[in-house]
């Protein structure tokens, strides 16, 4: 709320929002003496609120724009104009009104268009300010004392309540011809009268930055919705606040302030609403919206001129309000929530921050369905019908418009003669009555039948129908046969309707209500505090075996009101007549007007309408919130020896079919509703009262480990140092949903996970292949300052490819295209592979058995190759070996050249890339492969390679094992050590590897353990 006690400190200059520039801060302006609103302009002038022109002046009777008057209306009032946003495409963050009309926008005293403009240099009118200083101040809407301005009949339609309202308040006046003129831009003078006598008259709420959520799921049968459109207002308000879809999940959320809040969510043929959810600072709530079918109404909506009234905004209100927009030709459709009574509003297009103009009232929408509303007259007009020139309102504006025709109730007896009405009284825009003709559907009334009779009627030129409900009443004591689609009537105002469970009345039942004496029944002899019959006790009996209803049956009795105190502890009982004791019905209605109490009541015998003292509502303990998995939740009331009842699956206590007696703590086991009520003979139930517990997000941890141990107070786990292979270790672990994941990471890189469910589990690669990478493995490993021969103990490549030859799906030319030809590369280019590496690698090549496998131009190509190396060791050892020699006694000639001193000259020169790609091109390409000992070359080059090699030959592995089928990963990749390269990493990094179980429902929740060595 507005606090004056640090109103002084806002007293800001405003010289910003008056004009454009250049104000001098001084009472007594040159222009402003004798003026009306001296007083005002000068007291403004010295609190630094209001100044003037640098040449002395104040220009009095200047306009003032939208974005100074809401300027003024921020300063005046000390709100708030920090950390909001201007969603506006004409506002931006460099003028100097941004942050004054994002608070006014956050405040919810004004708005924009329908364009996404605010139009900040527009004048703002009389009328505009009228609204917005109702809104500010929440005055009460009125239109008496309209007729003291001469204007009144051209005061528009949606700002008479609003200009009623401050002229009421004293905030803003006529003028000395003793008119209004709303449609005049407000001056400089009046806004300042007028915010001045704001200031005295009453506090007023600044925006609050958002600091709460509301979120939620919309569902279908108990199934997620994605699409559906979810929008927030205040609680009992019509104005949305905000509107998302939902996403994949059917979920939704709301930044807010904290405060009461509607929400609804619609689909095109599906509704769904929840009231009065309370949102707290710093904390989420949860609001779970279940769809049902929907009323799907639609119409088209024209203006006074016979317009049609495009992307205009209509309110449905009952409790909630639905939005329904027009299209392009002036046509809406939209779902509403079925068997309910609207008041229909619309906003003028363009007026969008004004108040809402009324359209209809009591329009009845049916059951769920389709249904057309037919045309809607909104009371403006979008442009003058025609004619000329001049800037007065339009001929339209002064024409009479309907704008409701009240439903009409009517009672009549049994057998009683009654004729519809002809003619029906409308509410006029003026204030005034007017008669109409009026048809009706049906047309024809049956009196011979007790009943509530409903009646649909038209009126030419207004869209809603008038709804006449006719009474037919039976007297007491007479036989009525039951038509299960009509509820039957009782003189006095006794009403049953078995609509609901008409399928299970047995065809062409009789029901008799009779009146009761007091020797009929007996009052308790140990009565609560109030116990007041308040109105005739009856009795319903059936001409034929009724069963008890289980969906429940209306009951509608009426009250004495000089026997009642209190109308809110009215309620509806059943007597008892074995054991000589009233129960109440549950949820009664009080209709206060009509002095009548509704409830549901599932099976019929002695029933009346008394006055009683309510139980004390149930209470919870521990209270609703977070609790830990298995509390016991206990409920009681105060009131002595009375019995609860509760459910836990979201449905009303007050149906026995879904209740459950209370007679043990509840155990819960998971997010979990209660709701409950309190229950005592004699006395009224107490409310049901909801209670809602979420259950501790608590984390995942390890339990135990096999070849180590768990340190659950340092969160360490302690391998023992002996190897042995992941696939021997087991772990006990435990998460909240029961599933987890393990995974480790080292400097941020995930060597590994693994998917698991509560319990024991093996670690072994094979249960869980994609969630080892060898590629990223090895080069964090690397990147982690290990040697290649610390890689190469726990990745044993030799083995790896071994596994990968024996996999049903092994591709020879995959193999060489991916992983064996880029190894040959690797050879012939790493400058780090040692001498002795090249000899072993070019050993493994078997150059003999590939010459006799190779086809006639093969041979000749590898001779070409080989030529250059042997001429290099000729040259420095004074040979003359040929390539024939080296080619037909492969083993013994390099045995000859690795005792030379000139060795390196022949390795060195051995094109091992060239002759890969010989090979590649072979037409015996296959038995040329096979000679090849890719085992010997694979070890030859991971014990004589630098690390690079190993991390690049690595990641060529990784993307061959991908080509290959589930059942061969498992062999490959179970041939990786893990146990001996978490050893090796940690005692090489230590805590930079660390093991994080993972709550696999929410990844967020987790535990990270380091790892260590037992020494």
């Amino acid at each position: 709320m507005f606090n004056r006690r640090y109103f002084l400190s806002l007293l800001i200059v405003l010289s910003l929002m008056l004009t454009a520039a250049g104000y001098a801060f001084a009472a007594g302006f040159t222009d402003t003496r004798g003026h009306w609103a001296e007083g005002q302009i000068n007291k403004w002038a010295e609190k630094g609120l209001a100044g003037g022109y640098s040449d002395g002046t104040f220009k009095p009777n200047n306009q003032v724009t939208r974005a100074e008057f809401v300027a003024l209306v921020n300063r005046a009032f000390g709100i708030e104009t920090k950390g909001f946003a201007a969603n506006f495409s004409d506002v931006n963050s460099s003028q100097w009104y941004y942050n004054d009309i994002a608070a006014a926008s956050a405040a919810g005293y004004t708005g924009g268009y329908p364009d996404g403009t605010f139009k900040p240099q527009q004048s703002i009118s009389r009328q505009e300010a009228a609204s917005i200083l109702v809104r500010l101040l929440e005055l009460e809407p009125t239109t008496q004392g309209l007729e003291g301005f001469k204007d009144a009949g051209q005061i528009p339609q949606w700002s008479r309540s609003s200009i009623g309202a401050i002229a009421k308040a004293g905030l803003m006046a006529g003028y000395p011809d003793g008119t209004f003129q709303p449609g005049k831009s407000i001056t400089r003078a009046e806004a300042v009268v007028a915010l001045d006598r704001a200031r005295e008259f009453a506090p007023v709420t600044p925006p609050v930055i958002e600091e709460a959520t509301l979120q939620g799921t919309v569902t279908l049968d108990g199934k997620a919705v994605s699409g559906a459109t979810v929008r927030v207002f205040k609680a009992g308000g019509y104005e949305d606040i905000k509107e998302t879809e939902t996403d994949s999940k059917g979920y939704f959320e709301f930044a807010l302030a904290a405060g009461d809040y509607d929400l609804t969510a619609v689909t095109d043929n599906k509704v769904a609403y929840q009231s009065d959810i309370t949102v707290v600072k710093d904390e989420k709530a949860t609001a779970k919206l279940e769809l049902v079918p929907a009323a799907v109404v639609s119409g088209t909506l024209y203006d006074e001129n016979r317009t049609k009234v495009q992307n205009a905004k209509m309110l449905f209100t009952t409790n909630p309000t639905f939005i329904i927009y027009t299209g392009n030709d002036g046509k809406f459709k939209g779902a509403v929530l079925p068997d309910s009574t609207y008041t229909v509003q619309v906003y003028k297009p363009g007026k969008e921050d004004e108040d809402p103009l009324l359209l209809a009232e009591d329009v009845a929408v049916g059951a769920a369905g389709t249904r057309s509303l037919g045309i809607f007259k909104a009371p403006f007009s979008l442009s003058a019908p025609g004619g000329g020139g001049g800037g007065g309102p339009s001929g339209g504006d002064d024409t009479p418009v309907i704008v409701s025709i009240d439903n009409i109730q009517y009672t009549v007896a049994l057998n009683e003669n009654y004729s519809l009405p002809t003619e029906v009284t409308a509410n006029m825009s003026d204030g005034k009555t007017k008669k109409y003709s009026v048809t009706w559907s049906p047309n024809v009334v049956d009196t011979t039948k007790a009943g509530v009779f409903t009646f649909q009627g038209t009126v030419s030129g207004y869209a809603p129908k008038v709804i006449l409900t006719l009474r037919v009443e039976a007297p007491v004591g007479t036989s009525v046969e039951v038509d299960p689609d009509i509820p039957v009537a009782y003189e006095g105002g006794i009403t049953i309707d078995f609509t609901s469970v008409k399928s299970s009345l047995p065809e062409g039942v009789k029901v008799t209500v009779k009146k009761c004496d007091e020797d009929d029944y007996e009052l308790p002899s140990d009565p609560p505090a109030v116990f007041t019959v308040a109105g005739q006790v009856i009795e319903v009996e059936f001409d034929k075996q009724v069963d008890d209803f289980s969906a429940g049956v209306k009951l509608t009795l009426p009250y004495d009101e000089s026997k009642v105190d209190d109308p809110d502890n009215l309620a509806i009982f059943y007597y008892n007549e074995s054991e000589k004791k009233w129960e109440c019905a549950a949820d009664p209605v009080v209709d206060k007007v009509n002095k009548l109490v509704t409830v549901t009541v599932y099976h019929f015998s002695k029933w009346g309408v008394i006055e009683a003292a309510r139980v004390e509502k149930p209470t919870a303990n521990p209270q609703p919130g977070e609790i830990d998995k298995g509390t016991k939740v206990k409920l009681s009331t105060a009131t002595p020896n009375a019995k609860i009842y509760y459910t836990t699956d979201g449905k009303n206590p007050n149906a026995p079919k879904h209740r459950i007696l209370y007679e043990a703590p509840i155990v819960i086991t998971s997010d979990t509703t209660i709701k409950a009520l309190a229950i005592k003979d004699n006395m009224k139930n107490s409310h049901v009262e909801t209670f809602e517990y979420n259950i501790k997000p608590y984390k995942p941890y390890i339990e135990s480990i096999t070849n180590g141990t768990v340190d659950q107070q340092n969160k360490k786990i302690i391998i023992d140092k002996e190897p042995s292979k992941f696939s021997d270790l087991e772990i006990e672990l435990y998460s909240p949903s029961g599933n987890s994941t393990l995974e480790i990471n080292l400097n941020g890189s995930k060597l590994g996970s693994w998917d698991f469910i509560n319990g024991s589990n093996d670690l072994s690669l094979g249960n869980s292949i994609s969630g080892f990478n060898i590629a990223t493995t090895a080069a964090a490993l690397l990147g982690a300052g290990l040697s290649h021969q610390d890689v190469l103990d726990a990745v044993e490549f030799s083995s790896l490819f071994e596994a990968i030859k024996r996999s049903s799906n092994f591709n020879k030319d995959e193999f060489y295209a991916e992983v064996v030809n880029e190894i040959a590369i690797i050879a012939n280019n790493d400058e780090n592979i040692s001498e002795q590496g090249r000899k072993a690698i070019i050993e493994a090549l078997n150059i003999p058995a590939i010459n006799n496998a190779a086809d006639t131009n093969t041979k000749a190509k590898i001779k070409d190759i080989l030529r250059p190396a042997v001429e290099k060791y000729n040259t420095c050892a004074g040979d003359n070996i040929a390539v024939e020699d080296l080619v037909d006694d492969y083993v013994n000639t390099l045995d000859n050249i690795a005792k030379s001193e000139c060795r390196e000259a022949f390795y060195n020169a051995v094109n091992i890339t060239a002759l890969y790609e010989t090979i590649k091109s072979s037409s015996k390409k296959d038995a040329i492969i096979d000679a090849i000992n890719e085992k010997a070359i694979i070890n030859a080059i991971t014990e004589h390679a630098g690390t690079t090699t190993i991390a690049a030959m690595a990641m060529k592995v990784y993307v061959y094992l991908d080509e290959l089928g589930s059942d061969s990963k498992k062999e490959i990749l179970n041939t990786v050590n893990l146990s001996q390269l978490m050893i090796n990493v940690s005692e090489k990094v230590g805590n930079d590897l660390v093991v994080i179980v993972k709550d696999k429902k929410n990844p967020a929740n987790q535990t990270v353990y380091t790892v260590d060595v037992e020494k």
